[in-house]
């Protein structure tokens, strides 16, 4: 019997999902509430400007912004209660 959980039921129990470039686990994340923070490459990175504009993701090309970003997240549990009404209307419209 396997003991894992699924990849929706981890989104799920998360509140940060911290991701390395472009992923479509970014839309999984998002549609189960849990703010992405993501570490972008200029030269290779995902188009994720809408997801910036409507404040549903934290995006850098800076390893040390992600890891603060990351950090002062998990500080401050309302911010991240904030962030998660804002996923939660963005996928409303």
């Amino acid at each position: 019997m396997s003991s894992e959980i699924s990849l929706e039921n981890s989104f799920k129990s998360a509140k940060i999902g911290c991701f390395v470039f472009g992923t479509s686990l970014i839309a999984d994340s998002l549609n189960n509430y849990c703010f992405p923070v993501i570490l972008v490459d200029k030269k290779n990175s995902y188009n994720f400007e809408g997801l910036k504009k409507n404040k549903v993701a934290y995006l850098t090309s800076k390893e040390n912004n992600f890891r603060n970003a990351v950090s002062n997240l998990l500080k401050n549990p309302i911010k991240i209660k904030t962030k998660q009404k804002l996923i939660h209307k963005f996928l409303k419209n």
